[in-house]
């Protein structure tokens, strides 16, 4: 309950903020898969954080979909691996096992408070010693991915067509749809 108060009260004080990542051409992509690395160069980013949930998969799903896999794979032959980073609120079980199995350079931020609260991404700008706008975080929420970025200065991708699996979990897919519809009004 706190964590959403916070989201709320943070999310009108950053309304603007939030407001211009949502609709910037340079700060929307419909998929993960339309992110090239020299996109990224073009805006100043040198590490890359990902979201998993709606990013990579569906939610809930341990392991990322085809294409995603496909496309990270395909990304990491021209950005450092060491400079990509999993941000998840659900970093455990099949889905660690899976990343530290395929992915073991690509380091997974645990061990903060969940998005929106910016902790997460200030412990990379901190350890990696990187400016706030050298970093973004790919997330499919403007509540808590984009609302993160803006609260620690970092640069934010946001999917406009998240992954989803409504015949795999039909209640927490539209709950997480009604959820960005209502962002999505919201900013609008």
């Amino acid at each position: 309950m706190i964590r959403i108060l916070y989201a709320i009260k943070q999310g009108f004080r950053c309304r603007w903020k939030i407001r211009a990542f949502a609709r910037s051409p340079e700060s929307t992509v419909k998929n993960v898969t339309e992110l090239t690395p020299e996109r990224l160069k073009h805006i100043g980013v040198t590490h890359l954080v990902l979201d998993f949930d709606g990013v990579l998969a569906a939610h809930g799903e341990p392991a990322p979909r085809l294409e995603a896999n496909q496309w990270l794979k395909k990304f990491i032959e021209g950005w450092p691996p060491e400079q990509i980073f999993l941000f998840t609120n659900k970093p455990f079980g099949e889905r660690l096992a899976y990343w530290q199995r395929k992915y073991p350079a690509i380091e997974i931020i645990s061990g903060f408070p969940k998005k929106p609260y910016p902790q997460g991404l200030l412990h990379i700008i901190n350890t990696k010693k990187v400016a706030p706008e050298a970093v973004a975080l790919v997330d499919d929420r403007l509540l808590t991915g984009v609302l993160a970025c803006c609260l620690a200065g970092t640069q934010a991708i946001y999917v406009t067509n998240p992954y989803k699996c409504l015949w795999r979990r039909p209640v927490q897919e539209i709950f997480f749809i009604l959820l960005r519809f209502g962002e999505r009004l919201y900013w609008r």
